[in-house]
């Protein structure tokens, strides 16, 4: 039985270098977040679409959700590029998006975007989570999804939380780093040692010693 389905489109800070490219991707092949966004909302024929970010760096002063939003209905014409979209009545997609796009408008981070997003989807009686976002941020996204839906209130379990991902990312997949808790024998001090670190790069404090003695060398 086909689920209720709820989409979070995560945003990226409008002023990266080459966000257009990361954003929209290369045709025909590569599709960038907000083509493999749209995709994912018509092939799992979304309830409802969380268009994340309430930061204001758009040109303009806008908040990223509303840039984005107008971003994606200014091009959807041109996802007919991608060969993903062959067949495609984009008419009638860009309509129906259209009607269940909601906008952040208080978000500043990845765990507020998740939260904000989640709070709409149980309150819309969602069942299943897609996040969308770039390669490398993926393994963050869904780590921020599975805290917020583990809560003991969630109404949304987590064997229906998922993330697809873009095409295209601002970095390569290579430089992310994953500081998983120990779970072998042989890896209780290795796997120990990482989470210390972890915590100590999420501390501000540590984090500012840390950089004072990175500055020394």
């Amino acid at each position: 039985m086909k689920k209720r389905t709820g989409i979070l489109i995560h945003s990226r800070y409008l002023r990266v270098p080459n966000w257009a490219e990361q954003m929209w991707g290369i045709p025909p092949d590569l599709l960038g977040h907000f083509p493999k966004a749209v995709l994912v909302v018509l092939q799992e024929e979304a309830e409802i679409v969380f268009l994340g970010c309430g930061l204001r760096s758009g040109p303009n002063g806008e908040m990223e959700s509303e840039f984005n939003r107008q971003y994606i209905l200014d091009n959807f014409h041109r996802l007919s590029e991608f060969a993903e979209f062959r067949g495609i009545d984009l008419k009638k997609a860009k309509e129906r998006i259209k009607q269940i796009l909601v906008l952040d408008r208080s978000s500043l981070s990845t765990a507020q975007e998740v939260a904000f997003a989640g709070k709409a989807f149980e309150d819309a009686g969602i069942e299943k989570v897609v996040s969308v976002t770039c390669p490398t941020h993926a393994p963050r996204s869904l780590n921020e999804a599975l805290k917020f839906f583990s809560r003991p209130e969630s109404k949304i379990a987590i064997h229906n939380i998922s993330v697809q991902v873009s095409d295209i990312g601002w970095a390569p997949n290579s430089d992310v780093m994953v500081f998983e808790p120990p779970h072998m024998p042989k890896d209780l001090i290795a796997g120990a040692l990482r989470q210390k670190i972890a915590k100590m790069l999420l501390d501000p404090v540590e984090l500012q010693k840390i950089k004072k003695a990175l500055d020394l060398l």
